[in-house]
């Protein structure tokens, strides 16, 4: 039931138009019921903190924020829909198994979107993302970000602000 409804606030949150500029991609809803979309993750903290230096813009509240990330074409969903961080240490394979399971989904939902742009968040699932992205015959730039945790905050930062400003 949890699932379902995080996805129906990820959905409300797709571009208007239909396009989505940039793919965020996770690996999955943080485990413990934070959600990028509930403006209540260290994802969200960081990519608010970026498009704030990026554009020189502060933001009144989170609904500001999300409600400009998804009109000017920027999406984030996740390889995962089902959490998969609150595996352990030693406990990797199940998170590969399950990260390799969502990579039909993923694939089906990538064609859907159709994306000019991927910013791959988190080095573990790029390879998956490109699965999805050749099985697509998708050809699209695509970045790689470090995820905003473990001393990797500020690095994740600085590259979304360069990428932002390039755009």
């Amino acid at each position: 039931m949890e699932d379902i409804k995080l996805e129906l606030i990820r959905n409300s949150f797709y571009p208007p138009d239909g396009k989505v500029k940039f793919l965020f991609v996770g690996e999955s809803p943080p485990y413990g019921g934070k959600f990028f979309y509930n403006a209540n993750t260290g994802l969200y903290k960081y990519t608010k903190e970026a498009f704030s230096r990026a554009i020189n813009i502060e933001w009144r509240d989170d609904a500001e924020f999300l409600y400009y990330f998804r009109d000017h074409g920027f999406f984030l969903d996740d390889l995962c829909h089902e959490p998969v961080n609150q595996y352990k240490r030693g406990e990797g394979r199940n998170r590969q198994l399950k990260r390799q399971k969502s990579l039909p989904d993923f694939t089906t939902r990538m064609k859907k979107y159709n994306p000019e742009n991927i910013i791959i968040v988190m080095k573990a699932i790029e390879k998956f993302v490109k699965k999805a992205i050749e099985k697509n015959n998708l050809s699209i730039v695509t970045y790689l970000l470090p995820f905003p945790s473990y001393g990797h905050q500020q690095q994740y930062v600085d590259k979304l602000v360069k990428i932002l400003k390039n755009r």
